[in-house]
């Protein structure tokens, strides 16, 4: 995701979802930071990865960042945190390799604030029939070579259903990868 796509397609999107959030932000899934240079100067991030070689680079990140940034190595269906922490959540092209989304958001809820802003950037399966058979056809190999990534999860429903109040969803082309940005609320 680094390089020419960051920089042309997803950093674009990371910062219109991130830049707007304030105050203390937990970001679950936050692999090697790509995200950590688009948060405010008035955001204290807390930046969660339970993978240990993108937790090193995160660090680095970090360690750089104009943000102040916490790293917690955690995975996000049990997020040691207490109820009520957050005043914003963000996601990014994390949802689709959490083994229990469900759960994942499930405790998202819980250590957010009421009313609290979550943001994600998910790609999801095609609403076109034949592009979410594609989907469909190659998810299994796709989940092997891309760290166990579901490429035809229905990400927005498993959204909705978890509890999160949708406001808003901005639908981004691609063949086998269509994106969404998705402004919700606790």
């Amino acid at each position: 995701m680094q390089g020419p796509p960051e920089a042309l397609f997803i950093g674009p999107r990371r910062r219109k979802l991130i830049a707007p959030l304030k105050g203390m932000v937990l970001e679950i899934g936050a692999g090697t930071g790509l995200s950590l240079c688009y948060y405010s100067r008035d955001a204290r991030v807390v930046a969660t990865e339970p993978d240990l070689a993108s937790l090193e680079r995160l660090v680095l990140k970090a360690a750089k960042s104009e943000t102040p940034v916490t790293v917690v190595a955690a995975d996000a269906m049990r997020l040691p945190f207490a109820d009520n922490t957050f005043d914003g959540l963000v996601c990014n092209l994390a949802l689709c390799t959490i083994p229990d989304p469900s759960l994942a958001l499930s405790e998202a809820c819980r250590v957010l604030k009421p009313g609290a802003p979550v943001r994600f950037l998910e790609h999801v399966r095609a609403e076109a029939h034949w592009q979410g058979r594609m989907q469909d056809f190659l998810a299994p190999a796709w989940s092997k070579i891309a760290d166990g990534c579901r490429l035809n999860q229905q990400t927005e429903q498993i959204i909705r259903v978890a509890g999160l109040r949708v406001e808003r969803v901005e639908r981004k082309g691609g063949l086998l990868l269509p994106m969404r940005l998705i402004w919700a609320r606790r």
